[in-house]
């Protein structure tokens, strides 16, 4: 199971054990099926005190309270964050 895969690779207990800084970067994630993406990043950002949540999108760029202090959320089209962020790369 793809689901199941993800959850193994991604384990926040095994990362923060590790001491491990993360970045769970979501983009244009929405409500429609939150369980597979958003609800797993929030709870291994929660879990691990050197994890950071990041997400782009339009519609929906929300974070609990919980993990507020290490987020970054940015409520803008992707492609245009993308494109703003390119000329940063040379």
């Amino acid at each position: 199971m793809v689901e199941q895969d993800l959850a193994d690779a991604l384990n926040a207990g095994k990362l923060a054990a590790a001491g491990l800084a993360v970045l769970y970067l979501e983009l244009g994630v929405g409500m429609n099926t939150p369980g597979i993406i958003k609800y797993p990043f929030w709870k291994m950002t929660l879990e691990n005190r050197r994890a950071t949540y990041a997400c782009i999108n339009q519609e929906e760029s929300y974070v609990p309270p919980e993990i507020r202090g290490r987020s970054v959320c940015i409520a803008a089209d992707i492609g245009q964050v993308l494109e703003q962020l390119a000329p940063l790369e040379r």
